[in-house]
């Protein structure tokens, strides 16, 4: 019984210490968001269509509005999709 407690402790004392927050590859999504909101701006610029993919999901579609933290596309299904910019895993140019 003790031995399960102590085991139990120290799985909770571990998972305490671990900071959730803290990035190893912050430099990666730094330069990921850059070259995301530059890809955007040419898409925005151009007209030309976008492939999002969110979560092995695609979501087509041509940029309106870019915002701070989100991307406003329409397609033919939908006049207005807002896409967070944090949820997108890549994106393709069309």
């Amino acid at each position: 019984m003790i031995r399960i407690a102590l085991a139990f402790a120290l799985f909770i004392l571990a998972g305490a210490l671990t900071p959730s927050s803290v990035r190893a590859d912050s430099g990666a999504d730094a330069s990921f968001q850059g070259e995301l909101k530059s890809i955007l701006a040419r898409g925005l610029e151009s007209k030309r269509g976008i492939v999002f993919h969110i979560n092995g999901q695609e979501v087509a579609g041509v940029v309106k509005r870019i915002l701070s933290d989100a991307v406003i596309v329409a397609n033919q299904q939908n006049a207005t999709v807002l896409i967070r910019l944090d949820r997108i895993d890549a994106v393709a140019l069309d």
